[in-house]
């Protein structure tokens, strides 16, 4: 099952590096209910978390908008990717999804307290099929195009990424865009369902 997963992940990468490569990763725009999202991301990362024994935290500042336009699956995507790639380089500790809006800009920080990354690989771990030169790297799988697409993909919602981390002290990787908060009165109505695990 693990060789299966990580071929499907493998491939849904280099397909997503393709399409976004070829100019034709397209991304929607839609309302969505904000706490909702952040809670169903919430709940899919935890068990992973729980898993390897660290503590899985959300903070959040500032008022949270109830409904905002954005990309659901292409935003999901990208954090997802963020909150999945420090549960897997760290190995004791926490890590902190964060969340401030204020001024239409949503601010999304995951942070680690995992090995960190070396000043001069900062740059290089964006690049396609490059990882931090360190043994903590060496020592998961993985083929190093996670992040290229999750930068990409916050490009093209109009967004920035950004690292910051320092060897042995964890690293801190954050999420910038404007996500419009949209009127009650033009959103849809809530559903009753509510995802649960996996």
């Amino acid at each position: 099952r693990r060789c299966a997963e990580h071929m499907t992940s493998l491939v849904e990468g280099l397909l997503d590096l393709t399409r976004v490569e070829s100019g034709i990763l397209r991304v929607r725009s839609e309302i969505v209910r904000l706490p909702d999202f952040i809670e169903q991301i919430m709940l899919m990362m935890r068990p992973a978390a729980q898993a390897k024994g660290l503590e899985f935290l959300h903070q959040t500042s500032g008022r949270v908008p109830e409904f905002v336009r954005t990309d659901s699956s292409r935003l999901r995507q990208a954090l997802i990717n963020l909150i999945s790639n420090a549960i897997k380089f760290t190995d004791a500790g926490s890590v902190t999804f964060r969340m401030r809006y204020g001024g239409q800009i949503a601010t999304f920080e995951i942070v680690d307290t995992g090995p960190g990354i070396a000043p001069e690989d900062h740059d290089r771990v964006f690049d396609p099929y490059e990882r931090a030169s360190n043994a903590a790297a060496d020592a998961r799988p993985g083929v190093g195009l996670g992040l290229p697409i999750t930068k990409a993909i916050v490009e093209m919602l109009g967004g920035k990424l950004e690292l910051q981390s320092e060897p042995g002290k964890g690293s801190c990787f954050r999420v910038t865009l404007m996500l419009s908060e949209v009127a009650s009165g033009h959103a849809p109505e809530a559903t009753t369902r509510r995802l649960a695990g996996y």
